[in-house]
């Protein structure tokens, strides 16, 4: 769903930054992907920011995306970054940060399993 600051501000708990980075390698199937055109790269890798309410949620979201890349991991893998803020913040701060970053960017929320997620 799309996570609008009125839905931010009904959402409760804290939210900690992590970042992870996709990863994605060129194979047979990855070559022509627009990462590689014009270059010699074995791998493109991308960090992006997601945030969740502890490390043991991140930790279990990095290992279910990896898990569901079935079939495309000779492309693709997600790599843990880490934590890259020690403070929390309430759901309408993280939809406010992520605004101030890139204001064309929508974030969404998702449940995976039992938490929530803001990416």
């Amino acid at each position: 769903m799309i996570f609008t600051f009125e839905e931010a501000r009904k959402t409760s708990g804290r939210f900690y930054e992590f970042q992870y980075a996709t990863v994605i390698k060129r194979s047979e199937k990855s070559q022509h992907f627009g990462c590689f055109k014009g270059n010699d790269k074995e791998m493109f890798i991308h960090v992006s920011k997601v945030y969740t309410t502890d490390k043991k949620c991140f930790d279990h979201l990095i290992e279910d995306w990896n898990s569901k890349c079935t079939g495309t991991c000779d492309m693709y893998q997600y790599w843990i970054v880490g934590q890259v803020v020690k403070e929390s913040f309430t759901a309408e701060q993280v939809r406010q940060r992520m605004f101030d970053e890139n204001r064309n960017h929508l974030p969404v929320l998702v449940q995976n399993g039992s938490f929530d997620v803001i990416q």
